[in-house]
């Protein structure tokens, strides 16, 4: 992303990185991350990011899916490599203020603020030891469809599978 689209509006900056890609071709909602890595996380807190958040970071592809703001990297001792350029994410949440009637009570007004940052994979950020990524053992087709035929046989009230025609709304390839 450029510098130009992180003075912008948060939600034209959404609406323009998922623009962006259709443009190339690539459905962006389509799991962005990479799955052997998992969804993309702040290191520092160890909580996944969500909601716009995951797509703007899973499109960018690092080999990690660990994420810290350049505060949070100074404060553990490390330093971002030269000429690496942070990803924007968003935050949004509120606040409460106070305002003073002519009666002389007070109003609580709730504000809610969306803002956007800058965040670096860890792969930009020398300095700091991160752990390393276990992507998991990939299965076999087969093998899969056994993980979740077990997965359904212990849910208390399973779905219920068909197949051919129904009068149902369902799923069909």
């Amino acid at each position: 992303m450029s510098q130009r689209l992180a003075r912008k509006d948060p939600y034209q900056l959404v609406t323009e990185t998922i623009l962006a890609h259709l443009e190339r071709g690539v459905v962006p909602w389509r799991c962005p991350w990479n799955r052997s890595i998992g969804r993309p996380r702040n290191f520092h807190t160890g909580r996944e990011y969500q909601g716009a958040n995951v797509l703007l970071l899973g499109l960018l592809h690092f080999a990690s899916p660990w994420w810290m703001t350049f505060r949070q990297v100074q404060e553990r001792g490390g330093r971002i490599r030269k000429s690496e350029h942070g990803a924007i994410v968003m935050k949004w949440g509120r606040h409460e203020r106070k305002e003073k009637k002519e009666d002389g009570t007070e109003n609580r007004k709730i504000m809610f603020f969306l803002r956007s940052y800058r965040v670096f994979n860890a792969v930009q950020i020398e300095g700091i030891e991160f752990p390393q990524i276990d992507g998991g053992a990939r299965l076999d087709h087969s093998e899969r469809i056994l993980r979740a035929e077990a997965i359904v046989a212990q849910m208390p009230q399973p779905p219920a599978f068909s197949e051919g025609r129904s009068a149902h709304a369902y799923y069909r390839i």
